[in-house]
């Protein structure tokens, strides 16, 4: 006996596209920029990193962010000139910094972030 076709049920013209309108995945900088359309929005994303236990993770992005964000400001700033600890706005680079060490780079800190043995020690050995 020959195998029976299937029929639709429905006319095609009915039928369900066989391709789903699927919006293109936003990059990770425009979800960290909270201009990602939802549902890849910051909040989002965060809570997802928190039911998923690595919130760390983004809290870190984001203080490295801003600290290099100021530094590069630093730079700029001082031009050619040797940065000195007297340098406008240093003290608070440097209080970054130091936040980022203590927060997520030292050993058993409060939000230590995973990283290879020999990328924590150039950093906790790198000069305030």
């Amino acid at each position: 006996m020959p195998p029976k076709k299937h029929l639709p049920s429905r006319h095609l013209s009915l039928a369900i596209p066989v391709k789903r309108y699927s919006p293109q995945r936003p990059t990770l900088q425009e979800i960290l920029a909270n201009s990602a359309p939802r549902p890849w929005t910051l909040s989002a994303f965060t809570a997802y990193l928190s039911q998923n236990h690595c919130l760390e993770n983004l809290e870190f992005t984001m203080d490295a962010t801003l600290y290099r964000k100021h530094y590069k400001t630093l730079l700029a700033n001082c031009g050619e000139e040797t940065i000195m600890a007297s340098t406008e706005g240093c003290e608070y680079v440097r209080m970054l910094w130091q936040k980022l060490l203590d927060a997520y780079i030292t050993p058993n800190g409060p939000r230590e972030v995973n990283l290879p043995g020999d990328v924590r020690d150039r950093l906790l050995s790198s000069p305030n």
